[in-house]
């Protein structure tokens, strides 16, 4: 959050509410790439090397993508004059910079130098399976029970 609101400062922007609240809206925003390749990265069997590759390999093109359509979509709002949105765009460019330089870059390469346990197919629990058929209804009608 410190690099975020050094970027904005950096590019011109104070400290006021407007971008308090933007700071704000980001940091929900700002998890979403380290998640997902945290997420397939544990889920992936192998050494840490390995289920880095396997994690980069099913998530770096999706992460690339989802960043340049961000990036092309709150590029009109640079140049609506206003303080408040221009602020906004302002913060998501650099939150998606940012979640993408470390979802790319940074945590495999922390993920591979300080993982120690290599995960065998033997050793890992079973895929939690959920399956839903179409007579299962997706709520329950009994409230009974509450």
């Amino acid at each position: 959050m410190e690099i975020l609101v050094g970027g904005l400062s950096l590019w011109g922007a104070d400290l006021d509410p407007v971008i308090q609240v933007d700071v704000l809206l980001a940091t929900g925003f700002s998890v979403d790439y380290t998640a997902h390749v945290a997420y397939n990265y544990f889920r992936a069997r192998g050494s840490p090397q390995e289920r880095v590759y396997s994690s980069l390999a099913e998530m770096a093109m999706p992460m690339c993508e989802a960043g340049l359509s961000t990036f092309l979509c709150m590029l009109p709002l640079i140049f609506v004059p206003t303080y408040a949105i221009v602020c906004f765009a302002k913060t998501v460019f650099l939150v998606v910079a940012i979640g993408l330089l470390h979802g790319l870059f940074i945590l495999p390469v922390v993920l591979a130098l300080f993982s120690r346990n290599s995960i065998d197919e033997k050793d890992a629990p079973p895929p939690a399976a959920i399956t839903f058929s179409a007579d299962q209804p997706l709520v329950d009608k009994n409230l009974d029970a509450v």
